[in-house]
């Protein structure tokens, strides 16, 4: 009986051609799930290699070579991620240097503005993808700019200690755009998250907060419109990167950080840093930036307003508590700023190179700083001479 039913079956799909070998899937399927795609696949008369590890058949690897059932068992040398993020931390300063990091980073890209937001809202927890996203709804540093992200942007902040730091034009006039300084961010969160021209990503390199991740593949890119669903079911888990012009339905001309606040249960069981952070410790580390960011603007090329906000817990928009910026910023006066840095990072790139640098090749140049740093009545004007 088992045969004819065999026979019978083999008939409903002819015709059939003999298989070299079946292509694998490392996909995990449920075994009630694999018999309603055998199921279907039987009664539709369908099939192929495509449909094997569906039916628990077992076949070649790609990286199989020569005809050979096997070239050995995987095996090889893996880097820790969390362990890499550690050793960094631990070679790299906490404090404002956190900022300044951030602050650079924005610069490289091109960004003249960058905002610094201590966010205190606690955002709702009804719509997450799965509970444990529920710890990173509460306080957070926001770190907005108005450049966007580059593909190259998204592909060199995946990289760690080995970012893609050359310019296009083939010297090395960036001073690390995403290189192993962005890291030092795990000083202060779990999970970094930013949003910037279609795409949302999310980090988490301890596999232990987002859905569907591990540690070989720790985060999440969505696409705003071919991930909209995805963005309207979870509205929760998104909101809280809603903020300073992203909407999360179009294309976000600029980049908005986030990075929700480590807190000291953790920081208990964390694997990237037993330090925690609170409200009153971001505070302190935005005010000390509001009064050394007049001289930051000295060595940046394209950054023109530094900012700190505030977002209260039940306020509707943040308040801007003081600003920095360049009161005479004009196409000559950015010419002569990127010129000058540009002239620092090869020289200090190629030794020698400054003493070739005559009266024809240098810069002269003046700017005016107003700000009103924390503790100020009125705004401070100062005047910085370049030369």
């Amino acid at each position: 009986a088992a045969s004819e039913q065999l026979n019978e079956l083999c008939a409903s799909v002819a015709p059939l051609s003999p298989l070299r070998f079946l292509q694998l899937s490392s996909a995990p399927f449920s075994r009630s799930a694999r018999t309603r795609l055998a199921r279907k696949w039987y009664s539709r008369g369908e099939g192929g290699p495509e449909t094997a590890p569906y039916l628990s058949a077992r076949g070649r690897r790609p990286s199989d070579s020569g005809g050979m059932a096997s070239f050995g068992d995987d095996f090889g040398q893996k880097i820790d991620l969390c362990v890499r993020i550690r050793e960094i931390l631990r070679n790299y300063p906490e404090g404002t240097s956190i900022l300044k990091e951030i602050l650079q980073n924005a610069d490289d890209a091109g960004a003249h503005a960058v905002k610094f937001c201590l966010d205190k809202r606690r955002h709702g927890t009804a719509t997450l993808a799965q509970p444990s996203v529920a710890g990173l709804q509460g306080a957070a540093l926001l770190a907005y700019n108005s450049a966007m992200f580059t593909e190259r942007d998204f592909q060199s902040i995946q990289r760690i200690g080995d970012s893609l730091k050359k310019s296009t034009t083939g010297k090395n006039t960036k001073t690390g755009r995403f290189g192993v300084g962005f890291n030092s961010v795990y000083h202060l969160t779990e999970t970094p998250m930013f949003v910037s021209a279609r795409r949302v990503v999310m980090f988490d390199p301890q596999a232990k907060f987002l859905p569907g991740i591990d540690p070989t593949n720790p985060g999440k890119s969505l696409d705003v419109e071919r991930h909209a669903e995805v963005i309207a079911r979870f509205e929760d888990q998104f909101a809280p990167l809603r903020a300073f012009g992203a909407d999360l339905r179009s294309e976000f001309q600029g980049t908005l950080f986030r990075y929700p606040l480590r807190t000291a249960q953790q920081a208990a069981e964390s694997r990237l840093s037993r330090q925690a952070h609170d409200e009153d410790s971001m505070k302190a580390l935005l005010v000390q930036m509001g009064r050394e960011a007049a001289s930051m603007l000295l060595f940046l090329k394209h950054v023109e307003t530094v900012e700190v906000w505030e977002w209260s817990r039940d306020g509707l928009e943040p308040e801007c508590l003081y600003q920095t910026r360049i009161r005479n910023a004009t196409p000559r006066l950015r010419s002569y700023r990127s010129f000058a840095m540009d002239a620092i990072a090869m020289t200090k790139a190629e030794p020698g190179l400054g003493a070739t640098l005559d009266g024809s090749a240098t810069s002269d140049f003046v700017f005016e700083v107003a700000s009103s740093p924390p503790g100020a009545e009125d705004a401070i004007t100062e005047k910085w001479g370049v030369c």
